[in-house]
């Protein structure tokens, strides 16, 4: 066994929370599309990670005032960069649906037929109207406190002419093996956040996810965006075997609240293994001063107990010694995670590389 580092840290599975508001923070209106034939699309090339992957579903932020049918779909790209009005797989790249009246929410569809992507190709996923004049967006995801999100796809957006967008459309794409590829390199659908106050002295007073890996991967640090307090407080690791690792926050050190931290663990990293139960999560000090971390509500149920995210959930207890006293809620997600230094290659193994994602890829 030898650990391959990597080039710079990664986190598991990706920065989910984003936004600072205690509902409907992670999705805000972005292109606007009111009348037949109005498309809106997140354009990107598809990865050697995921050459010849099986898609069977898309998901979709949305906003609606009023009722549109509308067309999900995946095209082909032209070399000015933009869709061709061309299925990528013609009869099985599109699915059609209806635009409800509604607030923030997520739309997961299921494909006409799957289809298979090829590495190096670009392709166009997004919305097109079909009837119906109802203002509707297709939704950007925004980044903590509402900046954008440093996403990987380039937005395009149809009304009259092509358009282009400096934000980057909140659209997944799903494989027939319940994966997900975010096209703009952001997080998976969830509803809402809620600030959960808790202290030493509460039952659960341990709050923060369970995950496995796919692959064995070298523990480094811990990420999570800052809950709301005035006090010092630990972040810990739990394993089979007990407490792994743990810090430290000196909250006298920082001054915005929310914002995404690393923070050193104690001692030397260290490598975790594969389909094994690992928890991250906060424990408060004082018994007088809370902490209020975001908890987010998934909403899309291909989410939920299942999929590309089975393996991960909230998971809280009450002064614990491994991870079987945590009790977990899978339609839940808390702002924390664990990052990684790199990927224990097994001996005789390969070449040398890396997995593209600890969690999909």
């Amino acid at each position: 066994m030898a650990v391959v580092k990597y080039p710079h840290r990664r986190v598991h599975p990706f920065e989910i929370t984003r936004g600072a508001s205690s509902s409907n923070f992670n999705i805000s209106p972005s292109a606007q599309i009111n009348a037949p034939g109005e498309k809106a699309f997140s354009l990107v090339q598809v990865p050697r990670a995921h050459d010849g992957k099986s898609v069977t579903k898309i998901h979709l932020p949305l906003y609606s005032i009023g009722t549109n049918t509308a067309k999900a779909l995946v095209e082909t790209v032209d070399a000015s960069g933009n869709p061709t009005g061309t299925l990528y797989s013609p009869g099985n790249s599109t699915v059609n649906f209806t635009f409800t009246n509604s607030s923030y929410h997520w739309r997961s569809l299921t494909f006409d037929g799957s289809f298979a992507i090829t590495a190096g190709d670009y392709l166009g996923a997004g919305v097109e109207i079909l009837t119906g004049t109802a203002n509707t967006y297709l939704c950007k995801i925004s980044g903590i406190n509402g900046t954008p999100h440093p996403g990987f796809a380039q937005s395009r957006h149809y009304t009259t002419s092509w358009g282009r967008s400096i934000h980057h459309y909140g659209v997944i794409i799903e494989f027939s093996d319940g994966t997900m590829w975010p096209l703009d390199g952001s997080g998976m659908p969830s509803k809402s956040g809620i600030n959960t106050a808790f202290d030493a002295n509460d039952n659960p007073n341990h709050r923060g996810n369970r995950f496995r890996l796919l692959e064995d991967l070298e523990f480094d640090c811990f990420y999570f965006h800052r809950p709301t307090t005035s006090a010092d407080y630990k972040v810990k690791l739990y394993g089979p075997s007990g407490l792994l690792k743990e810090a430290t926050m000196d909250e006298s050190l920082y001054f915005n609240d929310w914002y995404p931290t690393f923070l050193e663990c104690d001692g030397a990293p260290v490598v975790l293994e594969k389909d094994t139960d690992y928890v991250v999560c906060w424990a408060p000090i004082s018994t007088t001063l809370t902490m209020n971390p975001i908890v987010q509500t998934m909403e899309s149920q291909a989410l939920k107990d299942g999929g590309a995210f089975k393996d991960i959930s909230e998971a809280k207890a009450h002064n614990p010694t491994d991870v079987t006293d945590f009790t977990l809620d899978h339609t839940k997600l808390m702002s924390i995670w664990p990052a990684f230094s790199g990927v224990d290659i097994p001996a005789g193994g390969g070449g040398g590389g890396v997995i593209a994602h600890p969690l999909y890829g």
